[in-house]
């Protein structure tokens, strides 16, 4: 299978018809985007951020907070899980910290828990290159990598890097991504040959969360006849 194979095939994937031939769309993008959504991230988690006493004007985040555990936070089947990401000082003394303004404690528990991870160096890179896309992209350094493979293979010029957000509602954008993901984490494609759905799904997702949901997905798309019926042009 091609480079130009696996957009094309990710594409399909992405709609199919359903029964009454208008379009169905299985992807589904925007939910941390949305003002409820990220409302209520803001509102249930904040009781799970403590700030140490006396250490407001430590500009450090990891020196200033901890997190009380994973947090999963679940709504209309979309969830996200924060995890334990600060050590707490045994000899400190932390309070409940809460920010009024939920917009910005759900950007601040982006940027808390995802600091120093994938490549975040700068303040805000939690919050700024938080999951997005089919293939669910998380961090600067993913969204340089799988820029710079579209680009190679597909004869592109996107900069995700620095325009992070074409990957939450650029169509074109959310298929080469997604390929691009996936020609990274499977080089050379052929090695899926030989692998089930199973064995693919925890390259994606080590984790293995909502396996169930994925696996009614692939078993909908499989008995999908347009899937197999890609023409090229």
């Amino acid at each position: 299978m091609t480079a130009k194979e696996v957009a094309q095939f990710l594409w399909v994937m992405l709609r199919t018809i359903d029964s009454d031939e208008s379009y169905k769309t299985l992807y589904s993008q925007n939910f941390w985007d949305k003002n409820e959504r990220l409302n209520y991230i803001g509102i249930s988690s904040c009781a799970c951020l403590y700030q140490k006493k006396d250490t407001a004007g430590i500009k450090d985040k990891t020196k200033r907070y901890i997190a009380a555990g994973s947090i999963v936070k679940t709504q209309k089947g979309y969830s996200i899980t924060f995890p334990k990401s600060f050590k707490k000082d045994p000899k400190g003394s932390y309070v409940q910290h809460t920010i009024s303004d939920s917009k910005k404690c759900g950007e601040n528990l982006f940027n808390l828990v995802y600091k120093n991870k994938n490549g975040n160096t700068q303040e805000g890179d939690g919050w700024r290159y938080r999951r997005r896309g089919a293939i669910q992209v998380t961090g600067r350094a993913n969204y340089k990598s799988v820029s710079d493979k579209a680009n190679s293979l597909f004869s592109k010029t996107y900069n995700w890097e620095n325009k992070p957000e074409e990957l939450a509602d650029k169509p074109d954008a959310i298929v080469y991504s997604a390929a691009a993901w996936f020609l990274n984490a499977f080089n050379p494609i052929s090695i899926l040959d030989g692998k089930t759905s199973n064995q693919v799904t925890r390259v994606v997702n080590a984790k293995g969360d909502q396996a169930s949901g994925r696996a009614g997905k692939y078993d909908e798309l499989t008995d999908n006849a347009q899937l197999y019926n890609c023409e090229k042009k």
